[in-house]
């Protein structure tokens, strides 16, 4: 059973054939109930698919966990090619899962356009919807501007809203349907209105989706800019963490506030930085965002991106002249970051930049002690004692050394023994 499930996720066709062809039960499933068909269909290889669909493996088996068939999943998740070929093969398309949703629903809430359409041309109930409040205009949205533009003239309402708060303008710009955008707002929609699991407003996911025509149709009706979701995130933050270069540069010329924080106080820059986002860090440096702004637990970009391991960051971030001795709550240096969490090549970089090697936190522990101490690679711990043996032979350390600016050796070595206990 555990070969039939590896070819299945693993998109190993001739493997998966030779099972099949053993006569191996294609059907066999764990306690889960998550089927070879499933697996592969999670995965989105469709020829495996089609393998079991022709070795007659049973299409509308579910999940315990979830309720969801293969066509509900290849719905959810938006595998389209693999939801053809169950369409094709006649699976169910109103199995509901565990809650209730069809395959139409799923791909409606999940916002998978085309998987929607597949659905509707075959002919799934679309009366599904009445019981979520889904509204003919929110629909509409799923097939174009001239159903939404007629539905508009015939009075429909606007802004009503479905069970999970969306609008059908909310509808619109997750889904990706710009030519439905311009007619809802000028039938004007309210623009502020966020939906009801991660109250963000269109503005915000159309930074979330990287839809630069979207936000630019949004901040001409004169959407907030400076509207929060349910993390304190305003659509700069958004952008800046998803890496929307354009929909940042966007944001910035529409003078967004730089320095908005999360709910965390986490700013653009910082979200950039720590998510390895080196272009958008370099735009919102060039518009002069806080090099040195701090997040609520002390944290600066530079920091968080040594923590990561986002060396191109890291380096953007110092040729901006942001200080690489900057210390968090703890004491800790970006160095000392990298070190505790393995980021070897952004380690290399720091110490290449120079950083001071023989830093200590609050507890007195230095780089090489965090990176034994928290370190799983070995590699990090070299790189630091060949740094250290190399910086110990320059004259200025040698002349320090004399004047007693290091601690005697027996205190040197009482403080390492304590923190092989006591690094936290």
């Amino acid at each position: 059973m555990d070969d039939l499930f590896h070819a299945a996720i693993n998109g190993d066709t001739n493997k998966l054939k030779a099972i099949i062809d053993s006569r191996a039960d294609v059907n066999a499933h764990p306690a889960t109930g998550f089927t070879a068909l499933l697996r592969a269909t999670l995965r989105g290889h469709a020829d495996c698919v089609r393998l079991l669909i022709d070795a007659n493996a049973a299409l509308d088996t579910r999940d315990l966990r979830f309720g969801s068939t293969a066509l509900s999943l290849a719905a959810a998740i938006g595998k389209t090619d693999c939801l053809q070929l169950l369409i094709a093969a006649k699976a169910d398309m109103e199995a509901p899962d565990n809650d209730g949703y069809t395959a139409l629903l799923k791909a409606a809430f999940c916002f998978r356009p085309e998987c929607v359409q597949m659905l509707m041309e075959a002919k799934a109930d679309v009366a599904v919807f009445q019981r979520y409040d889904v509204t003919p205009l929110m629909l509409a949205t799923l097939t174009g501007s001239a159903d939404v533009q007629r539905l508009l003239d015939g009075n429909a309402d606007v802004n009503a809203s479905d069970n999970d708060g969306d609008t059908a303008l909310l509808w619109a710009v997750r889904l990706g349907k710009i030519d439905c955008v311009q007619p809802l707002i000028e039938a004007k929609a309210e623009l502020e209105v966020s939906d009801g699991r991660s109250h963000s407003t269109s503005l915000i996911w159309a930074a979330r989706r990287g839809k630069t025509e979207f936000a630019q149709l949004l901040l001409d009706a004169k959407a907030d800019i400076e509207a929060k979701g349910a993390g304190g995130d305003t659509a700069l933050n958004t952008a800046a963490a998803m890496g929307r270069t354009e929909c940042l540069e966007l944001l910035i010329d529409a003078q967004a506030d730089l320095e908005a924080g999360s709910n965390q106080g986490d700013t653009a820059l910082i979200l950039a930085a720590s998510e390895g986002h080196k272009q958008c860090v370099e735009l919102l440096i060039a518009a002069k965002a806080v090099i040195g702004a701090r997040n609520e637990i002390d944290d600066t970009a530079l920091l968080l991106a040594a923590w990561y391991g986002r060396t191109a960051c890291v380096e953007v971030l110092l040729e901006a002249k942001s200080d690489i001795e900057t210390k968090d709550s703890d004491g800790r240096t970006a160095l000392m970051l990298s070190a505790s969490q393995d980021r070897i090549e952004c380690l290399a970089f720091l110490i290449d930049a120079k950083a001071d090697i023989t830093a200590q936190d609050n507890d007195g522990h230095t780089a090489l002690m965090l990176a034994a101490a928290y370190g799983e690679a070995i590699d990090c711990v070299k790189l630091i004692v060949k740094a250290s043996s190399i910086a110990a032979q320059r004259p200025e350390r040698k002349r320090r050394r004399t004047n007693d600016a290091s601690p005697p050796r027996d205190k040197r070595q009482q403080r390492r023994c304590t923190s092989d206990n006591d690094v936290s």
